[in-house]
């Protein structure tokens, strides 16, 4: 039996946070019985532009999100790191789960939650082949293009492909997703338009009092 402290790992840009990053950490969490959750802001991503918002404004924006009465009604141990930030330099995975492995120690399995998008781009990854001795990957299905069998199909077979050439530990997860989009709710705060269903109403009162995405 397993007796390793369970860390989910969830990065990204979160710019802005919105409920659906809210629902996928809480999917997350109890899907696999986390003993703790790291949200973890990327300070340069390699994939995307962070929309010229600072990092420390996105920092701010995830800890208002995730450390509301929400999560801790639930006994949800959440914490958002600032590791990447902090650290100064272009965010790539295999630096930050090697920096986790060392503060946490060997007594830690992590788990980290990827995106089906982000996941068949993996082999395009910083060191990736060696990513695969540092964490369980979670593939989540994001919108509702990834649940078509074809896609399904496409999944499963990057999965076990990974699995016979690197002896990977990957789990596509069974949960649950709102399909929102940061990019369309940046443009709906660009234009005026009400995203107040999205975003949680702390995030909402920072984003306005700093005039961001104007």
């Amino acid at each position: 039996m397993d007796t390793k402290k369970k860390i989910g790992v969830y990065g990204g840009t979160f710019n802005p946070v919105h409920r659906g990053h809210e629902f996928a950490a809480m999917q997350f969490y109890r899907l696999y019985a986390l003993d703790e959750l790291l949200i973890i802001p990327v300070f340069v991503p390699p994939h995307k532009q962070a929309d010229g918002i600072p990092a420390e404004y996105r920092l701010k924006m995830c800890r208002l999100a995730f450390g509301g009465e929400k999560f801790k009604a639930q006994n949800m141990n959440v914490t958002v790191s600032d590791i990447e930030i902090t650290g100064g330099e272009i965010s790539y995975t295999f630096n930050t789960l090697a920096k986790l492995k060392r503060a946490y120690g060997e007594d830690c399995k992590f788990l980290f939650l990827i995106g089906t998008d982000m996941f068949f781009s993996l082999d395009k990854w910083y060191r990736y082949e060696e990513l695969f001795g540092l964490c369980t990957f979670v593939a989540a299905k994001r919108s509702e293009s990834d649940m078509t069998a074809e896609a399904d199909e496409k999944l499963r077979a990057l999965r076990d492909s990974f699995i016979k050439t690197y002896g990977a530990e990957i789990d596509i997860a069974d949960m649950g997703f709102l399909d929102i989009s940061s990019t369309r709710l940046r443009d709906m705060i660009r234009n005026g338009g009400d995203v107040s269903d999205y975003i949680s109403p702390d995030v909402m009162r920072f984003i306005e009092e700093n005039g961001l995405y104007r």
